[in-house]
């Protein structure tokens, strides 16, 4: 089967941050390690942005956090923050639903896979080997980003419904 291009080009990414912690090295055990690696707790964050002046390109902004929590397991704590910029090529054939879907399925996808190298990378020569990011629910992902964008929205209506202070302390008689 021979695969068409998608419309969906990655124009670049970069890591803007990263950071490796390695906690608790003397209570692991080398056969715990891939157990070790399957309990961390993964936080994101990430914001697509639309271009200024540009409606074909977009931006995705994503932070995440592995093994974060109160109470931190032995191994690793990672945390990058990474920029992308990506490209839709469209000829007019799309519809704004499959564009919607290029940027927010398949633009996060391109983001975490390229987040998954960058991680794995940078603790390959770790004492604890190779971090893989395991798979991640994306459509658990878009629908939590979707409810934290709509409580801020809300938020914000209702703050700019308030009559705004003036500053200023009128005295009637």
């Amino acid at each position: 089967m021979k695969a068409t291009p998608s419309p969906l080009k990655q124009l670049n990414f970069s890591v803007t941050y990263l950071e490796v912690d390695i906690l608790d090295i003397e209570s692991v055990v080398d056969e715990d390690i891939p157990d070790l690696f399957a309990d961390y707790d993964l936080d994101f964050t990430f914001d697509c942005l639309d271009h200024p002046t540009d409606d074909e390109i977009f931006h995705y902004e994503m932070t995440l956090v592995v093994n974060e929590g109160l109470v931190l397991e032995p191994g690793y704590q990672l945390v990058i923050a990474a920029a992308g910029s990506f490209m839709i090529e469209d000829d007019g054939s799309l519809t704004d639903h499959e564009i919607m879907g290029l940027k927010l399925s398949s633009g996060l996808s391109f983001m975490i896979g390229s987040i998954r190298a960058a991680l794995w990378n940078a603790t390959s020569m770790g004492i604890f080997g190779p971090y893989t990011l395991p798979a991640v629910d994306l459509n658990a992902l878009i629908a939590a980003k979707a409810k934290e964008s709509h409580k801020a929205e809300t938020k914000k209506q209702k703050k700019s419904s308030k009559p705004k202070k003036t500053g200023f302390k009128g005295v009637v008689h």
